[in-house]
């Protein structure tokens, strides 16, 4: 069509009729049979209107590399954008999406590419195989639900046919990925019938699953095994440990201040009962008519004594009336120091501090003596008992608490 080395010129109605048969392609008001022809013809009229050449890519292809050889030959800005945007339309409307479709559509795509000169989707198209490949691969030893290593080495041979089937080059590494995953749910399935609760239970059952974990190939036993020992020691190191303040009951928490106020009330009557009868026996006086008038009394001296006869007429008078309080502690026992103390009634700011919560004991002898009857608590109710600040206070009281 054109010489090298020749010169042309070109007329402006050359130019114009060149420009002409464009615009009727372009709107298109020629017929698909006759849209090379024409283009041929505006070229041969005009060469450097470089929409013909776009014209001729849309629908001619590249025509093996002559359409590039030409623009470069007329010193026109290269086709490579339009190439990809023509490519990437077509390549939209194709469905990719599985292995299945990739199959059916990607030759007729990849030859698309090559009429336009689209070279560099030869290498884009097979790693739009390769990870559809490896979809389908997944999803097939995913459908197998292996959970034993044994189920696992029994398909092995069958999974490999399969990446050879779909031509899948990186089936190694998933295959790698599986077996991993099965030998943590096939060791964790057999470790869940061994108890491992305690560091005695991990003495006795960690050698036994070592074993196990050998043999199925299980490589993380050692950092599984160490994570199930701390956290055995962590519980039972939490088991033996007495807790510096009870756990508080959420219901008696909670509790209503007007159940507080008859619980108070009711401790304090006992208390002040149970001193009654106490006082009784140690100075031989008997008991104030009114337990609200209460107020102890002490032998300092100056009073006469009881006589013997008296005392032994009224011990058994308050035996005989009221054997319930004769056998009742309401006071502190014997202190650790061998001394029995007495007991006074109960401050208005101990009482306020009773219905409060648990009450902070500043002395020792109290605390410690409070402390046991805690620990003998966690010992008849079980270390996970909750013990409740009302139980806690009346403990404390029995152990001469007061402010």
């Amino acid at each position: 069509m054109f010489k090298a080395g020749a010169v042309y010129s070109y007329s402006d109605d050359d130019i114009s009729k060149s420009t002409a048969i464009v615009q009727n392609v372009q709107k298109d008001r020629i017929p698909e049979a006759n849209i090379i022809a024409s283009l041929l013809k505006a070229l041969v009229l005009y060469p450097y209107n470089r929409s013909i050449y776009v014209l001729l890519l849309q629908h001619g292809g590249g025509d093996q590399g002559r359409l590039d050889a030409a623009v470069s030959y007329f010193g026109l800005a290269s086709l490579d954008e339009e190439k990809k945007r023509l490519f990437d339309a077509k390549r939209n409307g194709v469905d990719l999406s599985t292995l299945a479709a990739l199959n059916a559509n990607l030759p007729a795509l990849k030859q698309y590419a090559q009429d336009i000169g689209m070279t560099a989707f030869e290498e884009e198209a097979k790693v739009l195989h390769e990870d559809a490949a490896e979809k389908a691969f997944a999803a097939r030893i995913e459908a197998l639900d292996l959970n034993t290593v044994a189920d696992f080495r029994s398909h092995l041979l069958a999974l490999r046919d399969y990446a050879k089937e779909i031509n899948y080059l990186g089936y190694k590494e998933n295959l790698a990925a599986a077996s991993e995953a099965v030998k943590l749910k096939d060791f964790k399935k057999q470790a869940a019938s061994y108890p491992l609760a305690t560091p005695a239970d991990c003495d006795q059952n960690l050698p036994v699953l070592a074993e196990y974990a050998r043999k199925i190939g299980f490589e993380d036993f050692l950092t599984w095994a160490a994570d199930v020992r701390k956290l055995a020691e962590k519980k039972s190191a939490s088991k033996q440990k007495v807790p510096a303040k009870p756990r508080i009951s959420p219901d008696r928490a909670a509790a209503k201040p007007k159940e507080i106020v008859i619980g108070v009330a009711v401790i304090g009557l006992l208390l002040v009962l149970g001193y009654q009868t106490i006082s009784y026996f140690s100075t031989g006086e008997q008991p104030a008519a009114s337990v609200a008038d209460y107020r102890p009394t002490y032998n300092t001296g100056s009073q006469p004594a009881p006589s013997s006869t008296t005392v032994a007429q009224n011990t058994a008078s308050v035996q005989s009336a009221t054997p319930a309080q004769s056998t009742a502690r309401p006071f502190a026992p014997v202190a650790a120091t061998g001394s029995n103390r007495v007991q006074r009634p109960l401050s208005n700011a101990a009482l306020q501090a009773i219905s409060e919560g648990f009450v902070d004991i500043k002395d020792p002898e109290v605390q410690a003596c409070t402390d046991a009857k805690v620990a003998h608590f966690r010992v008849m109710a079980g270390e996970e008992a909750l013990l409740r600040f009302d139980m806690y206070n009346e403990f404390a009281v029995e152990c001469g608490f007061n402010i």
